[in-house]
C-alpha cells in the first residue's frame, strides 16, 4: 500500500502541481528531489538505522523518484508505477542480505539515465497551466 500512496502523492499530486508552474524538466527534477527528501522520515520511523544509511536511502530514493516522475510526465499513466513501486518495496522487504554500494551506484545511475532519456524524448516541455505558458514564453523571449 505504500507504493500506491507514494505514487499517487508524488507522481500524480506533486508532479501535477509542479507541472502547472514549471516546464517538464524542472517539475520532474523537483518531484524526484522531494520524493528523496521525504525518506528522511526514516530518522524517526527506523531508529536502528545509521544516519549514513538513511542519507544513502534518501539519495537512492531521489534517483528512483526522478526516473518514475519522468515516466509519469511522459506517459501520464500511474498504474505501471504503482506496480513497479510495490515490487521494489517487496524486494527490499524480502531481501536478507546487505546490498553493497558497488551494486547501488550503477542501479541508481541507471535510474538517472532512464529519466534523462524519457525527458529528452518528450515533445512538450511547457507548463500545463495555460497562463504559465505565457510567462514561460515571455521569459524565453527576454
Amino acid at each position: 500500500m505504500v507504493g500506491v500512496n507514494e505514487e499517487l502523492t508524488s507522481r500524480v499530486a506533486v508532479l501535477g502541481v509542479l507541472r502547472r508552474a514549471y516546464s517538464r524538466r524542472p517539475a520532474v527534477v523537483l518531484t524526484g528531489a522531494l520524493f528523496g527528501l521525504q525518506h528522511f522520515s526514516l530518522l524517526v520511523t527506523t531508529p536502528g538505522r545509521s544516519v549514513d544509511g538513511i542519507a544513502l536511502n534518501v539519495l537512492a530514493s531521489a534517483t528512483y523518484g526522478f526516473a518514475l516522475a519522468a515516466y509519469q510526465a511522459r506517459f501520464a499513466w500511474v498504474l505501471p508505477l504503482i506496480v513497479i513501486h510495490a515490487l521494489a518495496d517487496m524486494t527490499v522487504i524480502m531481501l536478507t542480505v546487505e546490498v553493497s554500494l558497488a551494486v547501488h551506484m550503477p542501479v541508481h545511475a541507471g535510474f538517472v539515465v532512464v529519466g534523462v532519456l524519457l525527458l529528452r524524448t518528450a515533445a512538450d516541455d511547457a507548463p500545463t497551466d495555460v497562463s504559465e505558458r505565457a510567462v514561460v514564453r515571455q521569459r524565453r523571449a527576454a
